[in-house]
């Protein structure tokens, strides 16, 4: 049965690097994180398909997505949902989930870092604990992963938290002058591709497949460790990388293995296949 998820899975990821020009690196990442469960950040000037990815990936999965470009002047109620007018004129505050961020399965936050504080304050409780505090209540978001983008990296010291809750980043970037004609080409095949694109697999099989990978990385954990420990002190003397992030780092590592076709099941991981 573990097999088919799998296999399944695979397809969505072949899918994607057939069909985005040059885009690797952001394709294996945007699958990594949604097969962690982990928030990604894209970091790139606009028009390098952002966007369109994050849109692709959910239509692969058949999964609910929510979007929005965030500004100073975005309110909550454009993330949360409106308050319900009509509890409010019986004296309730509730709010309408339906159609925002909480019922979504794929999040995509376009320009993330210029969020007013109190959208920001409640995306650190979104990204983190998959909550959102709404006055007295505490209100379960079904997000599975969230994808950040922005065309910077923050440097006001009152973003780092929140930047720190994309453990998973990559720098996107347009194509070489050289690659324009290639670019055109893949372009328009994915601009007529898009929008009659079918599920190859479903969110059953990505939490299936979470399932299976978080309970093989536990029952591993002491070799995994042993083997990427190094590795990763190694990089922490160049680039700093918070507790959180390190913890999850076996978790990534059976993901990328998982995509590349390793049964993680049935293998041990070793220098080999980490290589």
């Amino acid at each position: 049965m573990s097999e088919s998820y799998f296999d399944r899975i695979r397809s969505v990821y072949t899918r994607l690097n057939n069909i985005f020009f040059k885009y690797e690196n952001e394709v294996l990442g945007a699958l990594m994180a949604t097969l962690s469960r982990e928030n990604y950040l894209l970091v790139g000037p606009p028009g390098t398909a952002k966007t369109t990815l994050v849109y692709a990936i959910s239509k692969l999965l058949n999964a609910r997505w929510f979007y929005r470009q965030l500004t100073k002047f975005t309110d909550l109620e454009e993330i949360l949902g409106p308050i319900n007018i009509a509890k409010l004129l019986d004296g309730k505050v509730e709010r309408i989930y339906a159609n925002s961020i909480v019922e979504s399965e794929f999040a995509l936050l376009d320009e993330i870092f210029n969020a007013s504080s109190a959208i920001l304050n409640t995306l650190l409780s979104i990204l983190n604990e998959r909550v959102v505090y709404d006055g007295e209540k505490v209100v379960p978001v079904k997000t599975w992963a969230v994808f950040g983008a922005s065309n910077r990296i923050p440097d006001e010291e009152e973003l780092q938290a929140l930047y720190d809750r994309f453990p998973l980043r990559v720098f996107t970037e347009w194509v070489s002058p050289d690659d324009t004609e290639p670019l055109i080409i893949k372009g328009w095949e994915l601009r007529m591709d898009l929008e009659r694109m079918e599920p190859l697999a479903t969110m059953d099989d990505v939490h299936a497949v979470n399932k299976i990978i978080t309970q093989y990385v536990y029952e591993h954990i002491k070799d995994i460790s042993k083997i990427i420990s190094p590795i990763i002190a190694n990089y922490v003397e160049h680039i700093p990388i918070s507790n959180r992030t390190r913890v999850k780092v076996p978790m990534y590592v059976a993901t990328y293995l998982m995509l590349h076709g390793i049964d993680i099941g049935r293998v041990e991981l070793s220098h080999r296949c980490l290589g």
